[in-house]
């Protein structure tokens, strides 16, 4: 979210709508929203959050001992937050809130970021399973991840 709040103000790309707001005499607040399209922050929260979640269960998807019926209802579920994920971004650019540049790009830099959680996760899971304190480990990456909650 931080880095879309700084595009935003960095671009100050106007919205569709924005001469329109113009015309209407909106507040301030109304009109400076106004100049914070690019990029859109619903599109790229939902596919960081979809994507995230997609890949953990299309992993426990790919686990040997689950059975066909689950592993099609994990890859169906994975496959409907993605899906939803981009009607969300498509429903921006019909509310004329955003240019479709401003979704595309949103996509992409959620979709990256959510598989970069989504990777730092496992490496932070697989760290855990280890009984070796990571003082004594040779292999123990550095451990640094810009979050609000993360590990430092």
């Amino acid at each position: 979210m931080l880095l879309t709040e700084i595009s935003k103000v960095a671009v100050s790309r106007p919205r569709p709508d924005y001469a329109d707001r113009v015309k209407r005499g909106l507040d301030d607040d109304l009109l400076n929203d106004g100049r914070k399209s690019f990029w859109s922050g619903h599109s790229s929260m939902s596919f960081a959050g979809a994507t995230y979640l997609a890949l953990h269960l299309a992993d426990h998807a790919l686990d040997d001992g689950r059975s066909l019926g689950t592993r099609v209802l994990l890859w169906s579920s994975a496959t409907a937050l993605v899906t939803t994920a981009g009607l969300v971004a498509d429903s921006r650019v019909g509310d004329g809130r955003h240019h479709l540049s401003d979704i595309l790009v949103g996509s992409v830099v959620g979709t990256f970021m959510g598989t970069l959680g989504y990777l730092r996760s496992r490496i932070i899971s697989s760290d855990e399973r280890d009984p070796t304190p990571l003082s004594k480990r040779t292999d123990a990456p550095k451990r640094f991840m810009l979050s609000t909650g993360g590990v430092f």
